[in-house]
């Protein structure tokens, strides 16, 4: 029975090993295998399961024990087996790594042997930080720059302000730093009856810019026209031109081979008190006395082909070449009160709207379709800016002489002292004194319609000086 016995707890101690081994073995599968009987025996991955005595020594201790049957709690080995188990389970479930000699490195050489195993896995995980990096660094520089841009437009922006409000202040002096409702109308108007620096006889230096006037150009303004008018918007907010980049449609050139000379017409600067004491236009009837005599008359050359090129270079060299201006201010209160006495049909702009847009009373008759035939050419002609007629294509001067509406009296006089030395031979004498003459006869009270516009709608001065600035910056006001 002893034998019987012994045997027994021998067997039951066989299988308490076993049955040790295959639950630390299903517990610990991710650590490698190591030898079987070098005291300890570790998972196929690494992870210690048993301290202490290899199975050789177990099995010797099995067979030599004193296995006595009299003790109450179990013999000496099931004693050592259930503590190695108790203390096996219990380091395993508190994550535990019950083997010494994996505290000093051997995770980390693992960890790094299993690095050594994944070497394009590593160079992906590489190229692509790489390239999120150098997406993150495109969008930041992409983004300082989109700043950076939006600070040098408002900077720009606010410089072509100050320069705008500069010019105003050279025009109106020291007035202008007062509020609109302190203005006076002492103020308003010498700013409207300012003439510009340019006056009085120039150094011509060669022809009139052709895209200007010439109308085999037509074609080419047209086009720019057009460009304008998708592009434009209001000139208040900086972000486009109010007048057009071309003269359309187109500078009014005239040729007068008897007296000799070239007169580029202005819109509303007295061109129609010259028109009468210059021998007249020839093939315009408008407002042409009957039976009034054009032997002398100009020719307009915009409608009429006898004058091209070839022929204007050697004209504009030995011809009198001679132009007027007026205030922008007051030639645009005049051009306004014409145009809208040419609209019975249509709604009237206001004069505050048209100081924000001079070409809104042509864009009304476009839009409504309330105007007469060739009304839209006509009004954006009165509302052109002056001073692109007055140079060459490189932008020098293209006159012999810059007369003043503010001093139209005196300056005909000085043009037709210098016709008359020029004319041919058997061609009468133009009456110097016309002007005087008809200044003198005329008894029409002075009309004051741009001082009342002005004067209602002061805010209205920095708006024409702004859609008018290329006159006030060529012309010579900001010099006054």
């Amino acid at each position: 029975m002893a034998a019987l016995r012994n045997t027994s707890l021998m067997g039951m101690a066989v299988l308490g090993v076993i049955l040790l081994f295959s639950l630390v073995w299903f517990s610990n599968s991710r650590a490698s295998s190591r030898a079987f009987f070098n005291g300890q025996w570790t998972s196929s991955q690494g992870g210690v399961i048993l301290p202490g005595k290899n199975l050789q020594e177990v099995a010797m201790d099995v067979e030599g024990s004193n296995l006595s049957t009299d003790s109450g709690e179990g013999s000496e080995v099931e004693n050592t087996l259930q503590q190695n188990v108790e203390q096996g389970d219990g380091q395993i479930e508190n994550g535990e790594n019950i083997d010494p000699t994996m505290e000093n490195g051997e995770e980390e050489e693992e960890e790094e042997d299993k690095e050594a195993y994944r070497p394009e896995v590593k160079k992906t995980n590489e190229k692509e930080a790489k390239k999120a990096k150098e997406e993150l660094d495109e969008k930041e520089a992409k983004k300082a720059k989109e700043e950076l841009d939006k600070e040098e437009a408002k900077k720009a922006a606010d410089d072509k302000r100050d320069s705008l409000e500069e010019g105003a202040d050279s025009v109106l002096g020291s007035t202008h730093q007062q509020t609109h409702k302190e203005l006076t109308v002492d103020v308003i108007e010498k700013m409207l009856s300012q003439p510009a620096g340019l006056h009085g006889f120039q150094n011509k230096t060669g022809m009139l810019d052709p895209l200007q006037w010439v109308h085999k150009k037509k074609s080419a303004r047209v086009a720019k026209i057009k460009k304008w008018l998708v592009q434009t918007v209001s000139y208040d907010n900086q972000e486009g031109p109010a007048q057009p980049p071309v003269q359309w449609p187109g500078c009014l050139v005239h040729v007068n081979h008897h007296y000799k000379f070239i007169w580029i017409k202005g819109k509303k600067v007295g061109g129609t008190s010259l028109r009468a004491n210059l021998g007249w236009i020839c093939k315009d009837s408008w407002n042409v006395p009957k039976g009034t005599d054009m032997s002398y008359c100009s020719e307009r050359v915009y409608k009429d082909s006898s004058m091209w090129i070839s022929h204007a270079n050697k004209w504009w060299k030995d011809y009198f070449v001679f132009s007027i201006v007026r205030n922008p201010y007051s030639r645009f209160a005049s051009s306004y009160t014409y145009i809208n006495k040419l609209m019975p049909n249509c709604p009237s702009p206001a004069f505050k709207d048209v100081c924000q847009d001079p070409f809104l009373q042509a864009k009304t008759c476009g839009m409504l379709r309330c105007c007469y035939n060739g009304a839209i050419e006509h009004h954006v002609h009165h509302m052109m800016e002056q001073s692109s007629c007055l140079f060459t294509e490189d932008g020098k001067m293209a006159v012999d002489f810059i007369g003043h509406t503010e001093t139209l009296t005196e300056d005909f006089q000085t043009i037709a002292g210098e016709l008359n030395k020029r004319r041919k031979k058997g061609v009468p004498k133009l009456d110097e004194a016309a002007l005087v003459k008809e200044k003198n006869t005329n008894k029409k009270a002075k009309d004051n319609y741009a001082l009342d516009l002005f004067t209602k709608h002061p805010e209205c001065l920095l708006q024409v000086q702004k859609n008018f600035d290329t006159d006030f910056k060529r012309l010579g006001y900001e010099e006054k």
